[in-house]
């Protein structure tokens, strides 16, 4: 029976499969290339489940524009996919990844990955983009540069967001700060929608309005920036623990190296304790140094469980 039991488990364990980009945007015209990785989602190590991987970029309104068949050997797999002009028009972007297998399980074994095709010919300025979650609450922090890395400091700017052809927040005209930042609030989802948030370039017009004060009008001149909105949850984050060699041997002190990585695949920072599960003292504490990854010494005990 516990051959069956175990024989049955293998055969229907779940897979997840990750892709890995030469670039976190691109520009109209740049090809897309990328590397395939299938796992067995209970041990991590390599599948050879599935032997065909599908690929799928779907734009804004999440119409597929590009469905690929990668073929997986022994786990692994690449591919490319030309942004041509014609066929990618500047605008957000979404790529999933997935096994015929993987179709069977969760939504959440799929692979997605956002990102944004710019079109270079405009004038554009430079948007660093980052959201920090505290409390369930989400902020979308913004920081304006100019093509030469100055600035954009005091700058009027329009905030919007919306999904697809659908307005979910319109938010008041901004101005940046000294250091061309911009902050907005934003709702958290259960699940992972694309949302993307809209900026655009606003002035104030002088003699306007019934007693001639100033208003404020969008500048037709300049293009409506626009780009993913990216909200991980905190209860999706992964954390891996990968000990020296290996293994965690009776007595000897081992260094663990950890990665904690966040439902979009991108590295998160993390704290925390290993305790001991039967009474409660916590042996070692941890903190990731960069991007969730970082070290600890810890030194384990025969028949003694950790959590």
């Amino acid at each position: 029976m516990l051959y069956n039991t175990d024989k049955y488990q293998t055969a229907h364990q779940p897979e997840k499969l990750y892709l890995q980009l030469d670039k976190c945007n691109y520009s109209v015209g740049d090809t897309l290339w990328f590397k395939a990785y299938l796992f067995n989602a209970a041990t991590m190590g390599a599948s050879n489940k599935s032997r065909i991987a599908y690929i799928e970029l779907s734009d804004e309104s999440n119409i597929v524009q590009v469905r690929k068949l990668v073929v997986m050997d022994n786990g692994l797999g690449w591919g490319c996919i030309p942004l041509s002009p014609r066929d990618f028009p500047e605008g957000g972007y979404t790529l999933r990844a997935y096994t015929q297998w993987m179709r069977n399980f969760d939504e959440s074994l799929i692979f997605k990955q956002q990102f944004y095709v710019s079109d270079l010919n405009q004038n554009h300025w430079l948007i660093n983009i980052g959201t920090t979650i505290v409390d369930n609450k989400a902020k979308l922090h913004m920081q304006l540069y100019q093509p030469n890395k100055q600035l954009v400091s005091n700058q009027l700017m329009q905030l919007g967001i919306r999904q697809g052809d659908r307005v979910l927040q319109w938010e008041k005209m901004q101005t940046t700060s000294p250091l061309g930042m911009l902050d907005l609030d934003i709702a958290m989802l259960n699940k992972p929608e694309t949302r993307y948030a809209y900026l655009q370039k606003a002035v104030n017009v002088s003699g306007a309005g019934i007693l001639g004060t100033n208003a404020k009008k969008l500048d037709s001149k300049w293009p409506e920036y626009k780009f993913p909105i990216i909200t991980p949850r905190p209860e999706k984050t992964d954390v891996q623990f990968m000990p020296e060699g290996g293994y965690m041997v009776n007595g000897i002190l081992t260094t663990v190296g950890f990665k904690a990585i966040d439902e979009n695949g991108m590295g998160v920072d993390v704290t925390g304790k290993i305790i001991n599960a039967a009474t409660q003292q916590e042996i070692v504490n941890f903190k990731s140094v960069y991007k969730g990854i970082g070290s600890f010494k810890f030194t384990p005990q025969a028949n003694i469980s950790y959590r």
